[in-house]
């Protein structure tokens, strides 16, 4: 069996995949896809479909007309596996395959993300998942991603801050701030937590390093009122203060 027809099988094993979801005979649901709908198959499924975009993308063009609306429908699945592996894939998708594939969906994508995050009622593991999906969707169409940051950016700051760093979260971070360049004004809005965050991502890159640097320096230039609230200890309805220690960093690490 060649990979296209394994492919086949595994998204689609009856040939007709209509509206993101696989159909059977007399339009009813095949017993192999409602084994595919289960949890379990589901989580494993999406994250093969990720695998896929990363190792082998040639072999998954072909069937993103149908792949993408229905990782789309199951970004808020009431589990979390499933939700995490469908926005998974989905940012994968983005930065592995050419961008016009995921281009006319990437609206309704961000929504679905944005909800998401808005909601407490999910699990900080996928919060953060889910805004690491965002970061590479931001630096594959940042142009797209933009609009909706004075809606987002404080939320995604806030997720991102919280757990372990890693390199993935580096790498949304570092996507994030590049797009703000298209829209100083509004990194100056949120520049107390943009601050936080790069002073809690110690272990970078000297690439990635030098980056959060040139991106702080222009924002002390360009925004000296903006700058000086940094180092106030009085928190507000919008931002804690940042403790001293990290505040030192700035000096230490980044030289300003």
């Amino acid at each position: 069996m060649s990979n296209h027809e394994e492919l086949r099988n595994i998204i689609n094993p009856d040939g007709t995949l209509q509206n993101g979801y696989i159909m059977g005979d007399k339009n009813e649901y095949s017993e192999l896809a409602k084994q595919f709908l289960d949890f379990g198959i589901l989580q494993s499924n999406f994250a093969l479909i990720g695998d896929i975009s990363r190792f082998c993308p040639q072999y998954l063009i072909t069937y993103l007309n149908d792949i993408i609306p229905f990782l789309i429908a199951h970004i808020t699945h009431p589990s979390t596996p499933v939700s995490n592996n469908a926005s998974w894939a989905i940012g994968e998708i983005s930065i592995h395959i050419n961008s016009e594939y995921m281009e006319i969906y990437v609206d309704e994508i961000t929504k679905q993300l944005i909800y998401i995050c808005q909601n407490s009622k999910y699990h900080g593991c996928l919060l953060q998942n889910i805004c690491i999906t965002f970061g590479r969707l931001t630096s594959t169409y940042p142009k797209k991603l933009i609009f909706y940051f004075p809606q987002f950016l404080k939320t995604w700051l806030k997720i991102m801050a919280h757990g372990t760093q890693e390199n993935e979260k580096i790498n949304s971070l570092k996507a994030v701030l590049e797009t703000l360049y298209i829209n100083l004004d509004l990194a100056a809005e949120h520049l107390k937590d943009i601050v936080y965050i790069i002073l809690k991502y110690k272990y970078v890159s000297q690439n990635v390093n030098i980056f959060f640097h040139q991106f702080l320096a222009t924002m002390k230039e360009k925004y000296p009122n903006h700058w000086k609230e940094i180092y106030s200890q009085t928190g507000d309805s919008l931002s804690s203060p940042i403790p001293n220690d990290m505040l030192s960093d700035l000096a230490t690490r980044f030289n300003l």
